[in-house]
């Protein structure tokens, strides 16, 4: 076989795989990027004078096949329009492949710290036996993730907010999907 051939036979090995694999990277990501998410649960884990600390439980449907491991976070947390405080977070945590996942979020706020009325103290806890609903938690910040095992994607910016009735609420599925 000339050599001039065995150029164009793998050109064209290349390009088939080559077009293969990014299809097939595309794809995995774009399933990633379309996770299904619900809030689960929270608890309170401590208050101490004016310290709170609180675990957030998000479950997680990855439907793509490759796992993503979440390499930090950092997130501001506010309880309607008023921060609360920051979550900051290096440990890393797997989100397996084609699966379920329960993430956990540590949630700790100085409660001296937050510049809150006490007029909209009261409104809360008034929201909170009446109408959950009027009860915001956002999250808002930077999330740092490897992907396929080698691939680091840093500071990925993520803003999501509940209502404190969807927090409460029995149903678990992932029902949340992220497009």
């Amino acid at each position: 076989m000339k050599t001039g051939t065995k150029w164009v036979i793998g050109i064209v090995l290349i390009t088939i795989f080559g077009t293969a694999g990014y299809i097939y990277l595309k794809n995995q990501i774009d399933l990633i990027m379309d996770f299904c998410y619900k809030p689960i649960n929270f608890k309170i884990k401590s208050f101490v004078k004016k310290n709170i600390s609180i675990e957030f439980f998000l479950k997680i449907r990855n439907q793509s096949k490759q796992t993503i491991i979440i390499k930090g976070y950092t997130f501001d947390i506010l309880l309607n329009t008023y921060n609360i405080g920051t979550v900051h977070n290096e440990i890393p945590q797997t989100w397996a492949a084609d699966n379920v996942s329960v993430l956990l979020f540590n949630i700790s706020a100085d409660l001296s710290k937050i510049k809150m009325p006490l007029i909209e103290i009261l409104n809360l806890l008034n929201d909170y036996l009446i109408d959950k609903e009027k009860i915001l938690l956002t999250i808002k910040g930077k999330l740092s993730v490897q992907l396929f095992g080698f691939l680091p994607i840093k500071n990925y910016p993520l803003e999501r907010t509940y209502t404190l009735k969807d927090l409460l609420a029995d149903d678990t599925n992932p029902t949340t999907c992220q497009i």
